[in-house]
C-alpha cells in the first residue's frame, strides 16, 4: 500500500520516537494543569457550561481560569502540529532513502538519489552518498572518488 505524502499524520519508523517526545509530554502537562485549574474552581465546569450564569458575569478569576485553558490546550495542538512538521522535515525521506540504497545494493547497480530542498538533512546525507554512487563499481575492491569532487561539497 503507498503511503500518500500529502497526508500531514503519515509517519515512518524514524519520526515516531521524534513526534512523541513533544507530544506525550505536552499533553501530560496540558492534563495536571487543567486538572489543577478545575480542581480549585469547581464552579469553572459549570461555567464553562453556561447552565448557571453567563460567561459576561463570572467573575475575574473565573474569566482568567477559562482563559489559561483555551490558551493551554491551543499551545498543545500548536506543539502537535509543529512535531509532526519537524519530524516529516528532518526524517520523514530517510525510510524512502534507505530503501532506496538496498535495492541498489541488491541489484548492484545503485541510481542516484534525491531530497526535496526543505529537507535540508537528507539533502546533505544525499550529496555525499550520490558521490560514492557516481564513482561506485561493484566490480573493483574499491573506488575513490576523485577529490575535488568530495571538496565542492561543504564537510561539516
Amino acid at each position: 500500500m503507498a503511503i500518500n505524502r500529502k497526508n500531514f499524520i503519515t509517519t515512518n519508523q524514524y519520526q515516531r520516537p521524534v513526534i512523541l517526545l513533544p507530544v506525550i509530554t505536552s499533553f501530560i502537562f496540558c492534563c495536571i494543569i487543567t486538572y489543577f485549574i478545575l480542581a480549585f474552581r469547581q464552579d469553572l465546569v459549570a461555567d464553562l457550561a453556561g447552565k448557571y450564569r453567563p460567561y459576561l458575569h463570572a467573575d475575574v478569576l473565573t474569566k482568567w481560569a477559562i482563559l489559561i485553558l483555551f490558551n493551554l490546550w491551543v499551545l498543545f495542538v500548536i506543539i502537535v502540529i509543529q512535531a509532526f512538521y519537524l519530524a516529516g522535515n528532518m526524517l520523514g525521506p530517510f525510510e524512502r532513502l534507505i530503501k532506496e540504497l538496498d535495492h541498489g545494493i541488491k541489484t548492484k547497480k545503485p541510481k542516484k538519489l534525491q531530497a526535496r530542498k526543505e529537507n535540508t538533512l537528507a539533502l546533505d546525507l544525499v550529496q555525499r552518498i550520490n558521490v560514492l554512487i557516481e564513482h561506485y563499481d561493484p566490480d573493483k575492491k574499491q573506488s575513490q572518488p576523485p577529490a575535488d569532487r568530495i571538496n565542492k561539497i561543504k564537510m561539516l
